[in-house]
């Protein structure tokens, strides 16, 4: 009996600190929870909402890249080209990123890689996914957000470890008592922590991002290449012969973006994905000397650690559900309307159980 009731003893004072992790964290859970399951299919929304200035009718020959940047430079006169994204799929548009010298924000041209034809920029397109993104990452509240939604994931991890043990206990050792309609939701909100609780706890885990990079990867020597002197007389190669020696320095993948240097003597970044790489971005990079293509500098994730791998190019592959494709990102986005749910019934749990106590 002084066993059984240290147990019951055990699992109040954790089932107290479950309830309040769950209470405090509730509300961005739900908040992360819907966002999640949208941005799973972020692109395809963004296609569906701006056909018109996304997706063009696939042509034999496409319009060389020089001639591209220089359209979306005529039309948008007092902004200049940054990064151009390359198209992903036959019927994409190729997208230039302007800006201001000295100014982080700015817009991005759509164009038809097949005709040329400038087909419209971010600020007159429906960005419906990008608030969804910020309000994800952030919260819509800069840096102080992304400290909420980092500290919302450490309850998270928190959550899954207390609920396991919980249910443990209660089917071991607590009779569980109550009208059928209480034990009903109970054991609703008991089943989809249980059933996706090693899911929920990939997702956290993953936010939190316990493995710094910087363990691995040196930034500030990948940014000093960017400090490349050249002939006060250079000019750069056409784009597209630099993208061919990209390709040709990391044989077997694919160029996502890459980056126009603002001077002859700066560095030009390439991104690389390769089929493994799930990422938006793409996490190889080649650097080059854009006056005489010289490779200065190769940043290849397949030479890293298996740590390294995982901390630089996995982990948000896996955040994100990307890590097996299509297939995956559905189920994430289903676990993350579970997470939601799963904040919605401890909620209205708990006040059953304040009124009650009422």
């Amino acid at each position: 009996m002084q066993l059984l009731s240290d147990r019951v003893r055990k699992k109040t004072r954790m089932f107290r600190w479950h309830h309040i992790a769950g209470i405090i964290a509730a509300f961005f859970l739900i908040i992360l929870g819907v966002t999640g399951s949208i941005l799973a299919f972020q692109k395809e929304i963004d296609r569906t909402l701006n056909p018109s200035v996304l997706i063009v009718k696939p042509g034999q020959h496409r319009v060389p890249l020089n001639d591209l940047v220089k359209a979306a430079q005529e039309h948008y006169p007092q902004y200049k080209a940054r990064d151009i994204w390359m198209p992903e799929a036959e019927d994409d548009a190729l997208t230039v990123g302007m800006s201001k010298t000295g100014v982080r924000e700015g817009v991005a041209v759509f164009l038809d890689p097949y005709t040329g034809r400038v087909l419209g920029d971010s600020e007159h397109t429906n960005n419906f996914t990008d608030y969804v993104r910020d309000l994800h990452t952030s919260l819509l509240m800069g840096g102080f957000g992304d400290v909420l939604v980092w500290l919302s994931a450490v309850l998270m991890v928190s959550l899954c470890f207390t609920g396991m043990t919980l249910w443990w206990k209660r089917r071991r050792y607590v009779p569980v008592a109550g009208t059928p309609v209480g034990v009903f939701r109970l054991d609703l909100h008991s089943s989809l922590g249980l059933y996706l609780c090693a899911i929920l706890f990939v997702f956290a885990w993953t936010a939190i991002r316990p493995i710094p990079v910087g363990l691995f990867i040196d930034f500030r020597k990948e940014m000093a290449v960017a400090q490349l002197k050249a002939p006060p007389d250079a000019t750069p190669l056409p784009l597209e012969q630099l993208l061919q020696i990209a390709e040709k320095t990391l044989p077997g993948a694919k160029i996502v973006r890459f980056s126009i240097p603002e001077k002859s003597s700066g560095a030009m970044p390439i991104f690389l994905r390769f089929p493994d790489d799930h990422s938006h971005s793409g996490k190889s990079v080649v650097v080059l000397k854009p006056y005489n293509g010289e490779v200065a500098h190769v940043l290849d994730p397949r030479n890293l650690s298996l740590l390294g791998r995982y901390a630089f190019q996995w982990n948000m592959d896996i955040h994100m559900g990307a890590i097996f494709g299509l297939p995956s990102r559905i189920f994430a986005s289903i676990a993350s309307l579970v997470l939601t749910l799963l904040a919605i019934t401890g909620l209205r749990l708990w006040l059953l159980r304040r009124h009650q106590e009422d």
